[in-house]
């Protein structure tokens, strides 16, 4: 009889977080103040009152402040992945922004996608592509469309432009390439803006493995923001 192939056969998965600038660093401050203000009314506030308030403009805030984050890493990351592609090497990226995405297929022409915008045949088609093609070195994946459901081990190398909300989400996008037919060692890249609420978050989802509540790490992002 066959034996299974099981988690612990995989090989291993690494992690690894680079530090980006961003370009956009005015932009960056200005709404990062504006959220302190905001929220220096709930300083004293109850657990209650704040995950109510959390359900409403904070949520909005502290989103722009993550999309504000991930639009000024661009340039840094279309220089992250020249390197793989001298190097000949596939790479993954997830991002979320619509923006994004759009500036770095204008970069690299010949990446492909896996977003909300794309229908399920051109999804398929471009992982076939990325699996398949040689000259298909780049496959750019939203974090909702493309974190469960499809295979992608023709690379053994993940990039997160932006965070999902929990290690639980992070973990299912890993595993596009971290899954049976993986014959590498893969390495998860975080490029997280410098002195932005990217390396906050990284830091509360690395401590909240096991809690998938996206309010909680709200909570603990706006108190921390706080802090500062």
């Amino acid at each position: 009889m066959k034996s299974q192939l099981v988690l612990t056969d995989l090989p291993d998965k690494i992690r690894q977080v680079n530090t980006c600038e961003i370009t956009n660093r005015k932009e960056y401050i200005d709404a990062e103040r504006d959220l302190i203000m905001y929220l220096q009314k709930y300083k004293e506030a109850d657990d209650e009152k704040i995950e109510k308030a959390l359900r409403g403009e904070v949520m909005v805030r502290i989103n722009i402040l993550r999309q504000i984050s991930a639009r000024g890493k661009v340039r840094d990351v279309i220089e992250f992945v020249k390197d793989f592609r001298e190097n000949g090497k596939k790479i993954i990226l997830f991002c979320s922004l619509h923006e994004v995405v759009d500036q770095l297929k204008s970069y690299f022409p010949t990446a492909v996608s896996v977003t909300g915008r794309d229908s399920q045949d051109e999804k398929q088609r471009a992982v076939d592509s990325f699996q398949n093609n040689p000259k298909t070195d780049i496959i750019i994946c939203s974090i909702k469309a493309a974190s469960a459901g499809i295979t992608l081990t023709a690379a053994s190398d993940v990039a997160f432009i932006e965070l999902p909300w929990t290690y639980a989400d992070c973990d299912q996008a890993e595993s596009r390439a971290h899954r049976i037919g993986q014959k590498d060692s893969v390495n998860c890249y975080y490029l997280l803006g410098r002195r932005t609420i990217d390396q906050k978050l990284y830091r509360i989802i690395e401590e909240k493995k096991h809690i998938s509540n996206a309010v909680l790490g709200l909570k603990i992002i706006s108190r921390r923001i706080l802090l500062i």
